[in-house]
């Protein structure tokens, strides 16, 4: 994804984040999705079977684990 830095909003107050010289919170705005041609589906929709993210969390890292459900808008 390329996206545009909106705004930076500075995490004070907290002494621990101080004591690791500080945080931020950034906000961006999605400009543009690249997404190999073979994950597209008709109407630009992408391929969620064949996409598999790796998710980096609390310093581990996860997969997607298979289907649960879905929305009423899930129209493919």
């Amino acid at each position: 994804m390329e996206a545009v830095v909106r705004k930076v909003h500075k995490l004070e107050g907290d002494p621990r984040l101080q004591k690791l010289g500080g945080g931020s919170a950034v906000e961006v705005e999605t400009v543009r999705v690249h997404v190999r041609s073979d994950f597209v589906l008709k109407d630009n929709y992408i391929d969620s079977g064949k996409w598999q993210p790796l998710v980096y969390n609390l310093r581990h890292y996860f997969g997607l684990d298979e289907e649960l459900g879905s929305t009423f808008r899930a129209e493919v």
